[in-house]
């Protein structure tokens, strides 16, 4: 019976080519993995603006509140205006006055 084993001069050669390949695929990986395959440079111009919003009414007294008994109500027009470049939406709340001396409705 013969037995088929390589001889040292063939695993000799086998073990250089492997040595080889593992060597030139780091080389490979050291490469890809520093960017130095491909690099480029741009300098980008960029200009940034923002709008604003700019809140006008005619009058500062917009609501005079003086003489009201409890139960009265007050209807007063008033005109709230944007002079900015943003657009605008408001609501208007109405706080009741807290105290001991305050009648709630």
């Amino acid at each position: 019976m013969e037995i088929n084993t390589p001889s040292t001069r063939q695993q000799l050669l086998r073990l250089v080519l492997s040595a080889l390949v593992v060597i030139t695929s780091g080389f490979g990986i050291v490469t890809a993995t520093s960017g130095a395959m491909f690099t480029d440079t741009a300098e980008v111009g960029m200009d940034i603006s923002t709008g604003w919003v700019d809140i006008h009414t005619e009058n500062s007294e917009l609501l005079a509140l003086s003489n009201l008994k409890p139960g009265d109500t007050v209807y007063r027009p008033f005109n709230v205006a944007n002079l900015g470049s943003l657009a605008l939406s408001y609501v208007i709340t109405v706080n009741a006055p807290v105290g001991p001396n305050v009648a709630l409705f």
